[in-house]
Formats: C-alpha cells, structure tokens, sequence
C-alpha cells in the first residue's frame, strides 16, 4: 500500500458489496471513465454537503473596483463606468424643466 499526498495516486484496497460494484462499473462503462474515477466522484459526491457553496459559484470580491463579482459574469471596466455615468447624465438632462 502506498501512502502519498497532494496530487499524487494513493492506493488502497477495499472491499465493495456485490450491487455497489456492479452499480459503480455500470456507471463508469456508461460514463467513459475507470472505476476508480467513478468512486471517487460518488465518494466526492457523498462526503461534499449539498449545502456547501461551490467556490467556482462564488462571488468575489475585485481587488481593483472593491465590487463584488460574480464567476461566469464579465467584470465591468473602466468604459462600462463612463457609459453608466453618461447614461445618468443624459436621464437627469431629459428630466430637467423646459424653459
């Protein structure tokens, strides 16, 4: 048994119930993906609480703006700024009284 860490393979044997074999080899033979690499995503699924947020969903912060981002959204720059401020402009402009 070999006992290594950080992105390393570790090996460990282990005895699985006959219908959790069959059912993790059904899945990887339907997945593409060794047996090995079913298990630990149904372990991964298994341990990894549903309610846990997923760090690639999570909103940070920009260092350079202070705002808040969220993934999968593009940030906004320095001209989405200037147009948003020009947009304003333009809306108190029409608002204003004509004289």
């Amino acid at each position: 048994m070999v006992h290594m860490h950080h992105y390393i393979i570790m090996r460990l044997s282990i005895t699985l119930d006959p219908d959790l074999h069959q059912i993790a080899t059904a899945r990887a033979r339907a997945r593409h993906v060794s047996l090995s690499k079913e298990i630990n995503t149904l372990l991964r699924a298994a341990v990894v609480s549903p309610d846990a947020p997923d760090p690639a969903t999570q909103a940070y912060r920009d260092p350079l703006t202070g705002f808040l981002v969220s993934p999968g959204r593009p940030g906004l720059t320095l001209e989405d700024f200037q147009r948003m401020e020009d947009d304003d402009d333009l809306r108190h402009l029409e608002n204003l009284p004509k004289t």
